[in-house]
């Protein structure tokens, strides 16, 4: 069972404006989130000077009229403006208040601020996300040329029902899409749309649902009822990604109750394994066990056998099992003193073990369920390490750029659609730099993104 992720619609929605207690109100279950948001200097800039924005186009006459013949500044306008919150961006060094400028310049000034300080909220996004999209909501093209600003004052006017809580976003065609922010799905979805980009059309459900608490809840009960627990993985029959994804899901402090995760690896499955421990820092023990018969591995019976001695030798009575193979009940029906809890994969496993497991009442648990945004950073990381790899192998020279990424992907196990291919390709194989390093040799550096 998966439960829509709202993380990314909770931060768009605070930072445009939306009124406080509605925030906290249609976000409940985020709380904590908006208690870090609020309390965030960068994500409340922004928020202070688009709410700014907004009242300027709401009632930009009347504004207007007060500022040139009442003689009042924005921060002596409370119907219009929260002085505190003009006073605030006035001591972080956010020159809002001007002096002899009517409303019009002062629309151009809040939207200069706007792109001055908008890139510090690059990291309040997941790293999957384009922020460059993000940044595109805030941020209005071309705003300095004549008759711009007037364009887009009566575009939101005309079309105020179509924006978010009626507050401004740059919308180059405004759309009825009812609530936009309901939950990061929808809200990606529209946002991607505006783009013309589809290069999350098949994997926006996995990467904006998650698992229910119920089902954390499950692991986490698991592993209180237990007094040694170990992750035991069929490193043949699981993905990584995914298992990375369901850990980092999962609460750090649960976690951390976990002794120490097995691999049970043959040399054919994905690198990846090789960098769990880096990114979990759960202690970890890979174990890669060769084939006698190129056609026959030995995972299952390295696995069963490892098990085993970890519970009558070792003393371990709970096991988190990672593998969708329906073999290991014959491992489990076979030490009754020892607790499991199987992570599967829904496409990999069969229901008649699901429903073996379910008469004995053994745990289980789908890490597909667990968002895939979670393994977005080991991704980066195998990506970038296969190509140091092929750096390394002098297997640049003479390549296909575009070529070379599908190998990469192809080498790390990682699915990709052309637009990926085309991202890393921009991002890291163009911008490969030679330089000499401080032996005097030539090394080709891969940047920094």
């Amino acid at each position: 069972m998966t439960v829509d992720r709202k993380e990314t619609s909770v931060t768009v929605g605070m930072m445009i404006g939306i009124k406080k207690d509605s925030l906290y109100t249609h976000y409940s279950e985020y709380a904590n989130l908006l208690d870090k948001l609020f309390a965030d200097q960068n994500a409340l800039t922004i928020r202070y000077l688009s709410k700014i924005r907004t009242s300027f186009m709401l009632k930009f006459k009347s504004i207007d009229k007060e500022i040139r013949f009442n003689l009042l500044n924005i921060d002596r306008l409370p119907d219009y403006f929260n002085a505190e919150e003009v006073m605030q961006l006035q001591k972080w060094d956010v020159p809002v208040v001007q002096s002899n400028i009517g409303a019009d310049q002062y629309l151009l000034h809040i939207n200069k601020l706007i792109y001055e300080h908008i890139d510090n909220c690059k990291g309040l996004f997941y790293d999957w996300i384009k922020f460059e999209y993000i940044k595109g909501l805030f941020c209005i093209p071309k705003y300095q040329k004549p008759n711009v600003l007037k364009e887009e004052f009566e575009k939101f006017i005309t079309n105020i029902n179509c924006y978010p809580y009626n507050m401004y976003i740059y919308w180059k065609v405004p759309q009825q899409v009812g609530l936009m922010l309901v939950n990061d799905k929808k809200f990606l979805s529209i946002l991607y749309d505006m783009n013309d980009d589809t290069s999350l059309k098949y994997e926006l459900a996995s990467l904006t649902t998650d698992a229910t608490e119920a089902t954390k809840e499950n692991i986490y009960e698991f592993i209180d009822n237990s007094d040694k627990t170990y992750i035991v993985v069929d490193c043949e029959n699981s993905d990584v990604y995914k298992l990375y994804a369901t850990i980092k899901g999962l609460n750090q402090e649960e976690i951390k109750k976990i002794e120490k995760i097995i691999l049970i690896d043959d040399p054919n499955t994905s690198t990846a394994w090789q960098w769990l421990y880096k990114f979990t820092r759960i202690p970890t023990e890979l174990i890669e066990i060769k084939r006698v018969n190129n056609l026959k591995s030995l995972v299952d019976i390295k696995l069963s056998v490892e098990i085993t001695k970890y519970h009558y030798v070792n003393g371990i009575d709970s096991f988190l099992l990672c593998s969708s193979d329906s073999d290991y009940w014959g491992l489990i029906s076979s030490i009754p003193t020892a607790r499991f809890m199987v992570m599967y994969e829904k496409e990999k496993v069969g229901n008649a073990i699901l429903e073996k497991l379910l008469e004995n009442n053994i745990n289980s648990c789908s890490i597909d369920d667990f968002c895939t945004g979670n393994a977005t950073d080991l991704k980066k990381k195998v990506l970038l390490g296969k190509l140091e790899e092929y750096i390394s192998d002098n297997r640049l020279i003479g390549s296909n750029a575009k070529d070379l990424v599908w190998q990469i992907y192809k080498d790390t196990k990682i699915y990709a659609t052309e637009a990926d291919v085309d991202n890393f390709c921009t991002k890291y194989i163009k911008g490969l730099k030679i330089k000499i390093d401080g032996n005097g040799d030539i090394v080709v550096e891969i940047p920094e993104v």
